[in-house]
C-alpha cells in the first residue's frame, strides 16, 4: 500500500477516525493491527520477518538487561544483530553477493524472491533499540505491544524516518486524545508531503526515467538536465513521504523525526550529510562510526573508518556496486574536504564565499547521483561519458519542461524560506486563517490538475 494510492486514501479515512472513537488501552492494539495490515497489504507472508525481528530484539534486549555478566550481555547482543543482519543479508544480499562469488546457476539467483518492503528500515530501527539497551543508554520496554508498534507504527514502517526507541515508544503511551490544531497540521504536512511526491518527484520523474533508462541515446545537455531533475526527484520523492508519514503520525499524537533539512543548501559534503536523510546519516554515526572508534582514532585508521562507514550506507541503499561506488566517492569527497580546510583553514567569510561553496557542493552532489540513479556500472560510464559532448539539443516537449524548471524554482525558494526564516508548517499557522485556507487550497488544486497519479511507488520503497 503506498500513500499516493486510492487504497491508503481509503485506508486513513477508517484508521483515524476509529482510532480516536476507541478507549486509550484499545488505541495501540487497533494501531498494531493496522500497521500489520498496512504492511502485508504487499505481501502477507513478509509478516512473519517483521513478526520474527521484533519478538527476537523483544526477548534479547530483556535477556541483556537482565543478564549478570558482560559475556551474556554480549551474547544476546550478538544474536539480535546476526538475526537482523541475517535477514537483511538473505532477501536483499544473498543474490548480490552469490552474482559476485559467481557460486550460483547461469541466472546467478540465489533465492528467488521480491525484496520484502521497507526491510532495511526496520531492521536498523530494531537492531538501534538492542543495541541502546546494550549501551544502557534506556530500559528494555516491557510490553511487547508497545515495542512491536514501535516496530511497526505503519506512517514510517517503510521509508522511515528510522526513529529511536527512547523518542517513539514514550509517545505511544500517552493519552492521544482528538485535537483540532494538531489535525489541521498534520493534514497540512500530508497535503505538502503530497504536493512533493505527486506534483513535482514524479513529474520529474518522466524526464529522468526516458533519458536514464536508454543513456546511450541522449547527450550534453539532455544528460545535464535530466541528473538535475533527478536530484529534485529523490529530494522531493523522499521528503514527501517523510512530510506525509509525520502528517498521518502527527494527528495521532506522535512526533516523527525531521528527515530532511535543505540539504542542496548545504555549503560542504560533510553539511549536506547533516541536512540529508538525517535519521539515517545519525544512526550510522552512531552505531557504525563511533563503534568503530570515531574521531578519537589517529589519521589513517579514521580514514579507513570513514571509507567503511560511507561504503556501508552506499551498500544500505541497494545491491548494486553502483550504489558502493556512492558510497565510497561521498567518502573521497568528504576526506578531501576534511584535509583541504584543515590544511588551508579556509572559512565562510562573506556571502559570496557562502554561496559559491553552496552552489559548488550542489555541482558535487549531482556528480554523485549519477552513481546513485544509473542502472549500472556501465551506463553510469556512458552517461558520464556522454554528459560531455557538445548537444544542446532537447527533444523533449518545451512547455512541460518550462513546468518543471518552474517547479523546481518553487522547491528552492520554499526551502530557502525555511532556511533564513523557519519550517513552512510552522509559519504558515501563524498567519490568518485566508492565509492557510489559500495555500491550501493552491497546493491542492496542483496536486489534482498538475499530479502525476501514476501510482509511482517512492524511490525509497526499494531499500
Amino acid at each position: 500500500m503506498i500513500f499516493n494510492s486510492i487504497d491508503f486514501i481509503i485506508f486513513f479515512c477508517i484508521v483515524i477516525p476509529v482510532y480516536f472513537a476507541l478507549k486509550q488501552n484499545q488505541k495501540r492494539y487497533f494501531i498494531l493491527f493496522a500497521s500489520y495490515f498496512f504492511y502485508g497489504w504487499w505481501n502477507p507472508y513478509y509478516l512473519v520477518l517483521i513478526f520474527a525481528s521484533s519478538f527476537i530484539d523483544y526477548y534479547a534486549s530483556r535477556k541483556i538487561f537482565s543478564a549478570d555478566s558482560l559475556k551474556k550481555e554480549k551474547f544476546w547482543l550478538i544474536t539480535s544483530v546476526l538475526v537482523n543482519i541475517g535477514i537483511l543479508f538473505t532477501f536483499k544480499y544473498a543474490n548480490f553477493f552469490a552474482h559476485l562469488l559467481s557460486i550460483t546457476s547461469k541466472d546467478n539467483t540465489f533465492i528467488n524472491v521480491l525484496l520484502p518492503v521497507g526491510i532495511s528500515f526496520y531492521t536498523f530501527q530494531t537492531m538501534s533499540y538492542t543495541i541502546d539497551v546494550f549501551r544502557k543508554k534506556i530500559k528494555p520496554e516491557k510490553s511487547i505491544v508497545n515495542f512491536a508498534l514501535y516496530v511497526a507504527f505503519f506512517p514510517q514502517l517503510v521509508a522511515g524516518p528510522i526513529e529511536r526507541a527512547e523518542k517513539i515508544i514514550p509517545q505511544l503511551k500517552q493519552n492521544n486524545a482528538f485535537d483540532n490544531e494538531r489535525i489541521a497540521k498534520g493534514l497540512f504536512l500530508m497535503i505538502v508531503g503530497f504536493f512533493q511526491k505527486v506534483v513535482i518527484a514524479d513529474n520529474l520523474a518522466v524526464f529522468v526515467d526516458i533519458v536514464y533508462n536508454n543513456p546511450e541515446n541522449y547527450k550534453g545537455l539532455s544528460i545535464a538536465i535530466a541528473t538535475l531533475f533527478f536530484a529534485f526527484q529523490i529530494y522531493n520523492d523522499f521528503a514527501g513521504y517523510t512530510n506525509i508519514a509525520r502528517g498521518v503520525a502527527l494527528m495521532m499524537g506522535i512526533n516523527l523525526s525531521v528527515n530532511f533539512k535543505q540539504p542542496y543548501l548545504a555549503d560542504s559534503i560533510k553539511n549536506f550529510w547533516q541536512r540529508w536523510h538525517i535519521t539515517l546519516s545519525s544512526w550510522f554515526r552512531d552505531y557504525v562510526y563511533i563503534s568503530m572508534g570515531g574521531n578519537k582514532n589517529k589519521s589513517f585508521k579514521w580514514i579507513f573508518v570513514i571509507i567503511i562507514t560511507f561504503s556501508l550506507s552506499g551498500l544500505w541503499h541497494g545491491a548494486k556496486l553502483t550504489f558502493i561506488v556512492w558510497g565510497v566517492l561521498n567518502a573521497f569527497l568528504y576526506l578531501l574536504e576534511h584535509f583541504i580546510e584543515k590544511y588551508l583553514k579556509i572559512k565562510n567569510k562573506n556571502k559570496v564565499v557562502k554561496l559559491f561553496r553552496v552552489i559548488f557542493t550542489f555541482i558535487l552532489i549531482n556528480f554523485l547521483w549519477i552513481f546513485f540513479r544509473a542502472d549500472s556500472l556501465q551506463d553510469s560510464t556512458i552517461i558520464l561519458k556522454n554528459l560531455f559532448v557538445f548537444d544542446f539539443s532537447l527533444p523533449f516537449d518545451r512547455k512541460w519542461m518550462l513546468i518543471c524548471f518552474l517547479l523546481i524554482s518553487l522547491n528552492i525558494i520554499f526551502d530557502v524560506f525555511e532556511y533564513k526564516k523557519m519550517e513552512f508548517q510552522e509559519w504558515i499557522f501563524k498567519q490568518r486563517d485566508v492565509v492557510l485556507i489559500s495555500i491550501t487550497y493552491l497546493l491542492m488544486l496542483f496536486i489534482f490538475f498538475i499530479g502525476n497519479w501514476h501510482l509511482t511507488p517512492f524511490i525509497y520503497f526499494q531499500f
